[in-house]
């Protein structure tokens, strides 16, 4: 179930931070929450990199949160079914190895 006040405090970050002004998609989203159940909202591309970054940035406990901004974040809600996950999944790791020289990823599934 999605909370609404964690939402709101996401889309009020972003809105700082990005200086985009989010009040339509917080309103499409709360729309959505209210008529549809919660599990049909799907974040954007640059929601979900933002929230990846964002992520990344606070975990205190990672010596690589330094290279945040260099996160690329790949969006896979649209994955159904496991051939399609592990597919996903070999592309994600084939992307982020990069034959030897690292690249942070981050793939996000339903």
């Amino acid at each position: 179930m999605i909370n609404s006040v964690k939402l709101y405090d996401f889309f009020t970050q972003l809105k700082q931070e990005s200086g985009t002004d989010q009040s339509a998609r917080v309103a499409e989203i709360k729309k959505r929450i209210e008529t549809d159940s919660p599990e049909t909202i799907r974040l954007t591309k640059e929601e979900l990199t933002w929230g990846g970054k964002l992520a990344w940035r606070n975990n205190e406990r990672c010596i690589g949160r330094l290279h945040w901004k260099t996160l690329k974040c790949f969006d896979a809600q649209h994955v159904a079914g496991p051939r399609e996950l592990f597919k996903q999944c070999l592309e994600h790791l084939s992307y982020s190895t990069n034959n030897g020289k690292i690249i942070p990823t981050m793939t996000f599934f339903p």
